[in-house]
């Protein structure tokens, strides 16, 4: 039979609940730990160029909790049938919960930033850690009936990294069952066994690994437009970013190398990536912010390009020289932005002033950074009686991470 092999980082992260799960199992398996360097070299041989990977009967899998799953099934690990099953995934989405939580935070280097991010993440945090707390009071120290699954040692598993990520926050000083749960999956014979034969490392990545990560870079011009929608998500995600704004002269001697001859181009981890909305789509994905299933998915579509229409309909007036022209096309389009942007004002209503189920998704970041130019092209305020798209803008604008980049971000003409 074909070897067991685990590919990850040399740290705990996502792959410690597999290796504990593969221990517990009895599972004889090779834990390649690689550096960074490395999984760039190897990124793409990877299904998702990402990591941990599981190679096992041949076959290789990916995607953490499928791969906690699938051998949760192996292992008896499930419960007895598919309530158990649902309580299981109730508990690891939870855990998971926690973790995108704290993505603003977890990457920022200046610790200023970094502690005011925080401070916005722990309400939500400590939230969703009292009702595991809860779920485990509820089944005698256990997420699901007073019995082990795999949920039990997704949690020990990660439990580091939460802890490592928060600093000097004890996420879990209060929580007598979270910490206990970790130490009964940890002193299972098994599990204890590999702990102590573990190579000695780390629970996150060093400042020189994280440094030495492809950098991002997004080019663009020296104004909001179809850029800032990208810097907004970027700079919400924490990501750090090379923000390069060219002048049209440069962009001319340079727009050959881009693909399709056009901006803004990104590049992120070693790709690089065009078309602005498609852009933002992936990086709201990355980031947590397309919402919940394919519903949630679709529905920011709608609300984005609803928006882009908005921009369509400027077109023929923005760029038309001839005032007298202008003016008759702008008095022609107006009626259809004025009927959009009343749709897109009713989506508000309906969703908590969100586009999106009273949540924040990307297109509330897309709308509030092609605000300003919406408003300079019309050459008036267009949302003037659109008073849930104006709260919105502000609501975005007045996020910390946000509001920390338009403090010092050059000055713009629009």
């Amino acid at each position: 039979m074909a070897p067991t092999k685990l590919t990850y980082f040399g740290l705990t992260g996502r792959g410690e609940p597999i290796r504990f799960l593969l221990s517990y199992g009895g599972v004889v398996f090779e834990d390649e730990r690689m550096t960074f360097e490395e999984f760039h070299a190897r990124k793409e041989e990877f299904p998702l160029g990402q990591v941990p990977v599981l190679s096992i009967e041949g076959q290789t899998i990916y995607q953490t909790v499928a791969i906690c799953r699938f051998l949760a099934k192996r292992f008896d690990l499930v419960g007895k049938d598919e309530w158990d099953a649902l309580n299981c995934d109730i508990a690891i989405d939870t855990i998971n919960d926690i973790g995108i939580a704290m993505l603003p935070f977890a990457t920022e280097k200046d610790e200023e930033v970094k502690k005011q991010k925080r401070e916005a993440a722990m309400g939500k945090i400590n939230y969703l850690i009292d009702k595991l707390e809860s779920q485990l009071k509820k089944n005698n120290g256990h997420f699901v009936k007073g019995q082990l699954t795999f949920a039990d040692f997704y949690f020990a598993g990660v439990y580091s990294a939460f802890v490592y990520r928060c600093g000097e926050w004890d996420l879990f000083a209060d929580k007598p069952l979270l910490k206990a749960l970790k130490s009964k999956v940890e002193s299972l014979p098994a599990v204890r066994a590999y702990i102590e034969k573990r190579p000695p490392g780390r629970i996150e990545p060093s400042a020189e690994e994280n440094n030495k990560m492809p950098e991002t870079k997004l080019t663009y011009f020296g104004l909001t437009g179809l850029g800032e929608g990208i810097r907004y998500l970027l700079t919400y995600a924490g990501v750090d970013f090379e923000d390069l704004r060219i002048t049209r002269e440069e962009f001319a001697t340079l727009k050959e190398k881009y693909p399709l001859g056009q901006v803004p181009v990104l590049e992120f981890e070693g790709k690089t990536l065009y078309q602005s909305k498609a852009i933002c789509r992936f990086l709201a994905k990355r980031f947590n912010l397309a919402g919940k299933d394919e519903w949630d998915a679709l529905w920011c579509d709608v609300a984005v390009d609803t928006i882009a229409d908005v921009g369509m309909a400027m077109i023929p007036f923005a760029s038309e020289d001839n005032a007298e022209a202008k003016s008759v096309k702008k008095a022609a389009a107006m009626t259809k932005i004025a009927y959009l942007t009343e749709k897109l004002e009713n989506q508000l209503a309906k969703n908590d002033g969100h586009f999106l189920k009273g949540q924040l998704s990307w297109a509330d970041f897309y709308f509030a950074a092609i605000y300003n130019t919406f408003n300079y092209r019309a050459d008036e305020y267009i949302f003037a009686n659109r008073p849930k798209l104006k709260a919105l803008k502000e609501k975005i604008d007045t996020l910390p991470a946000i509001r920390a980049y338009l403090e010092k971000r050059p000055s713009v003409p629009f």
